[in-house]
């Protein structure tokens, strides 16, 4: 690299030495030029001045006493003979078609073959004869080649001295530069000795390389984490230390009906409920974390609000939004099923109190009216057992459940529930109208049977005295139609509701439990099972079950 400083700034010296000489020389050969020029021009005038149109000899002899250089020329206008020359005693040459002849006044550079040398000419005509000077042109080139020699001898001082103090220089300038180059290269992560100035350009591509490796790595890191954020089931928002999003990964885009779109905005675009913003402006001022339950629409978000302390994230917010929907609205589910529990099992209860108390207290002695307070009792016991095996049943395929895969063969299965409810559908005289085909689902045969028999069960007591049922079933759907009461639009979201009755009255005296179509129900969410109600009130209700 020192060779090459030098080597370089000597190149630099030399060229703008040689220019500038270059010019120099120019600069004065076209002064000279000028000069002599002006100075042939006078001595023509001079020449003019004391030439009378006679006196050839002492014009020629005045000449030459100003400079013996100066050839003075007198030729004849109309044959072109040469009358007198200074510098020659004979020239029989016709001059007339000299430059200098054929156009007076003007200043000519031409080589005489007579002198044998390169000469300036001028002209003027006095009287019958043209007046003509020369000098040589050798005098302005003597001045010339001498400054030339002075200014080579000049250069190679100069040249020679730059050198010199260009390497003195270097020798200063690159050391402290070799020392910061070696601390460079220790960045690079590679072994170099001795290293200096020269392995500058392969340690700057070193270091580009590690660089771009690590920024590389980052964001690959920033990659990997932006994915599993992603993946997470909760919701994650960063907002950084000037109030404006970082960070929303895809779940709380979803929860908030969002995009990507507000980063770098502030957290006011995305959050528009008031208590929670006045809640991170506490966070952010406090340090704290809060927990706020967010409504939106009829969704329940469960917010917590974190203050960060990291140290690349000092001063901003992190919010994790969950959807807890699901698990408030069965923790309402909970608390209405223990109130309806309650209440479904305390009026039998009660009734079987009230019977036996006053059997109890001889209030009723006769022996029919004994009989006939014992049967009330035992039906409103009976009504007590089949709410608690109904809600056992319930609680069962509720509390984890462990999904069979089991091939059932539907089509037996439902022949035999209609085997073993026949005596029910005897005693209305409901008709049964069936259109059976082979079925196999994938399920729980146990599940699929309290399935089926839930809803035939419900078509014979919800339907009317010589009524119908019309059972179907494909390969993959189960339909049951009743000719009943049927349900009214304003109820048939809610049936599948535990304990909802839409006539308790009428339930109450067919000893409906209030749970059948709930069991239907979660049957239907474990495998996943289609379920539609169709219903019109006076007209009957139609089931359908998609097993696909």
């Amino acid at each position: 690299m020192k060779r090459k400083l030098i080597i370089t700034n000597s190149i630099i010296v030399f060229v703008s030495l040689i220019i500038m000489l270059v010019v120099s020389m120019i600069t004065i050969t076209n002064q000279n030029n000028k000069f002599y020029q002006k100075q042939v021009t006078n001595y023509l005038k001079i020449a003019c001045t004391n030439f009378n149109g006679s006196n050839f000899d002492d014009t020629k002899e005045y000449i030459k006493s100003l400079d013996k250089d100066i050839r003075l020329t007198i030729i004849e206008s109309s044959t072109g003979k040469v009358v007198i020359d200074s510098f020659e005693d004979e020239i029989n040459e016709n001059h007339l078609d000299r430059p200098e002849i054929n156009n007076l006044g003007e200043v000519y550079k031409r080589y005489s073959t007579t002198e044998k040398k390169n000469m300036l000419y001028v002209a003027e005509k006095v009287n019958n004869y043209y007046v003509r000077i020369a000098i040589p042109i050798g005098s302005v080139n003597k001045i010339i080649y001498t400054y030339v020699t002075i200014s080579l001898i000049a250069l190679m001082v100069i040249l020679a001295f730059s050198i010199y103090a260009i390497s003195f220089v270097n020798k200063k300038s690159l050391t402290p530069i070799n020392s910061e180059v070696a601390k460079l290269a220790t960045l690079a992560n590679e072994d170099y000795q001795d290293v200096t100035i020269d392995d500058l350009p392969v340690v700057i591509n070193s270091i580009t390389n590690v660089l771009d490796n690590k920024i590389h790595e980052i964001e690959l890191q920033e990659q990997e984490i932006e994915a599993i954020l992603n993946l997470l089931t909760q919701g994650v928002v960063v907002i950084d230390s000037n109030e404006s999003l970082r960070f929303i990964n895809y779940k709380a885009m979803k929860i908030l009906d969002s995009n990507n779109n507000l980063i770098g905005k502030n957290y006011l675009y995305l959050f528009r409920d008031t208590k929670l913003q006045k809640l991170i402006l506490e966070v952010f001022k406090n340090h704290s974390q809060v927990n706020y339950l967010l409504n939106i629409d009829s969704t329940k978000i469960n917010c917590n609000v974190t203050y960060l302390t990291e140290a690349k994230l000092n001063g901003g917010i992190i919010i994790t939004l969950e959807d807890i929907t699901k698990q408030a609205n069965l923790e309402e589910e909970k608390r209405d099923f223990f109130q309806n529990a309650s209440h479904e099992l305390k009026s039998p209860l009660t009734s079987i109190i009230g019977y036996q108390q006053m059997i109890c207290d001889n209030i009723v002695d006769s022996k029919d009216q004994i009989i006939n307070y014992s049967s009330k009792t035992l039906k409103e016991a009976k009504r007590m057992n089949n709410i608690i095996i109904d809600m056992l049943n319930l609680s069962s395929i509720e509390q984890n459940y462990q999904k069979k895969q089991d091939i059932v063969k539907v089509d037996k299965a439902l022949i035999e529930i209609l085997d073993s409810l026949e005596d029910c559908i005897k005693a209305r005289n409901i008709s049964v109208i069936t259109n059976i085909a082979k079925c196999e689902t994938v399920g729980d045969a146990k599940l699929i049977d309290e399935l089926i028999r839930n809803l035939i069960d419900n078509a014979i007591k919800y339907n009317v005295d010589n009524g119908k049922i019309m059972i179907t079933l494909n390969t993959s759907t189960l339909t049951i139609e009743d000719t009943g009461i049927g349900i009214s639009k304003e109820y048939q979201s809610r049936v599948f509701e535990r304990f909802y009755r839409v006539d308790k009255g009428h339930s109450k005296e067919i000893g409906g439990t209030g749970l059948g179509l709930a069991i239907v129900k979660h049957i239907c969410e474990i495998y996943q099972y289609e379920l539609k109600l169709e219903s019109t009130i006076g007209k009957g209700t139609k089931i359908t079950i998609k097993f696909e």
